[in-house]
């Protein structure tokens, strides 16, 4: 099964300084490239949508949905529901080893987030979602910074984010651990984290041909803590990302 996390969140998570003070449907297509940080699971390509909508009360951004519930011009409050793309399917592997583990899902989160405008051009957010799967519900809290800047005329923008999130011990545990049951069946070590930061960091093009179509590039980078080098599942610590894009907003 195909899944790469870091190139899905990108476009949800970079472009919303460029885009979020127009209203309307903006539809489009990409291709993306991401590496893994699991061991035995190689860089994917895939197709990947661009899709955002922003409308009075409700908005779509990516994977994201969500329902505004307090807006100023420089704060806002939000009910938000995404995915969360994280995975490992061991029918991805070579090794008989990890092609014994068991299957780590993608999960949907939920909660509020906060924004605040420190300019035009400067956002602060912070997230407080819980990770709604059974074996794993636990708070996800997030803060995020996010830029972005006119370049060449208002045809050209570039924007960048950066953001640091929080995963609790049960989270990390399904993900990156390993049970004593999948130990005994896989030869793996068995391993048990704890909780740690996760950081991912973007920059991004976004350049317009008219008042419909514009192109999108994104580059960006994902790094877990060093502490999960422990787990046998990990091979490494950052994973390098990008999208490539083209999408047609509609007034």
């Amino acid at each position: 099964m195909l899944r790469t996390p870091l190139v899905l969140t990108l476009f949800a998570s970079l472009s919303v300084p460029v885009l979020a003070n127009e209203n309307g449907w903006s539809l489009g297509i990409g291709v993306g490239a991401g590496q893994r940080t699991y061991r035995d699971q190689n860089t994917k390509v895939m197709p990947v949508p661009l899709v955002r909508y922003q409308g009075e009360r409700f908005f779509v951004e990516g994977t994201a949905l969500g329902m505004k519930l307090y807006e100023t011009p420089q704060w806002g409050a939000d009910l938000i529901a995404q995915v969360d793309f994280q995975s490992f399917d061991p029918d991805d592997a070579e090794q008989a080893s990890f092609r014994a583990l068991n299957e780590r899902k993608p999960s949907a989160l939920a909660g509020l987030r906060f924004n605040y405008n420190l300019s035009r051009q400067d956002s602060l957010g912070l997230s407080l979602l819980s990770d709604t799967g059974s074996q794993r519900r636990a708070l996800i809290p997030t803060v995020s910074w996010k830029h972005g800047f006119a370049a060449s005329g208002p045809q050209t923008q570039f924007f960048s984010s950066m953001e640091l999130r929080y995963n609790p011990a049960k989270y990390n545990r399904y993900y990156y651990g390993i049970s004593a049951e999948e130990s005994a069946r896989s030869g793996l070590s068995a391993y048990s984290p704890g909780s740690t930061p996760q950081l991912e960091v973007g920059l991004g093009i976004n350049h317009r041909f008219d008042s419909g179509w514009s192109m999108t590039a994104i580059a960006g980078v994902k790094s877990i803590s060093s502490k999960l080098k422990d787990s046998p599942m990990v091979e490494r610590t950052e994973a390098l990302g990008g999208v490539l894009g083209l999408s047609y907003r509609f007034d």
